[in-house]
């Protein structure tokens, strides 16, 4: 005979009551160039919706959103948006341009695409094979990576490395941990 119980998700004694938006996100230059296409690294994605959580429009997002870097935003709150969807012009850079100048800006549109009541589908999430799963399994691997992504340049498509535990070896070399997806 099998019992099956639902599981709540926890940490030690708390119980997590966590809502999951995803957002999807196009980030495109104002001054497009016909005929060019435009590709943004993941890095300068990352820098684009910091500067727009951060300066642009810092009351939208409370609390921040996480960002895979391409297309993905993750949400534990919700944005304040008027309805499920915006578009904001994002400026990198601080000095004033001259009248007219569209350089350095990004026009930035989210969708709200799903939410998700992490707490509600637990047990889909941790027996795996759904979309739920992937999506929170996503969300989980860009909270890790999103902070030392942001603050150095030592990652590639599946690793970060952290300078903090960087050890120094004979001859020049330097040994450094870093997470591997």
């Amino acid at each position: 005979m099998t019992v099956s119980l639902p599981v709540r998700p926890g940490f030690r004694f708390f119980e997590l009551h966590l809502r999951l938006i995803l957002v999807t996100v196009v980030i495109s230059p104002v001054a497009e160039r016909p005929g060019r296409d435009v590709e943004l690294n993941s890095r300068r994605g990352h820098e684009i919706i910091h500067r727009l959580q951060n300066i642009t429009a810092p009351a939208v997002f409370n609390p921040r959103a996480f960002f895979d870097g391409k297309k993905n935003l993750f949400s534990v709150g919700p944005l304040k948006m008027q309805g499920n969807a915006a578009e904001f012009v994002v400026s990198m850079t601080d000095t004033p341009q001259p009248a007219g100048s569209t350089r350095g800006q990004f026009r930035i549109k989210l969708v709200k695409v799903n939410e998700i009541n992490i707490s509600r589908r637990a047990n889909e999430i941790l027996t795996g094979g759904s979309d739920v799963s992937q999506i929170a399994l996503t969300f989980l691997q860009i909270v890790i990576r999103q902070a030392p992504m942001l603050k150095t340049n030592t990652f590639n498509t599946r690793s970060v490395f952290t300078p903090e535990s960087r050890k120094s070896l004979n001859g020049g070399f330097n040994i450094w941990n870093g997470f591997f997806q």
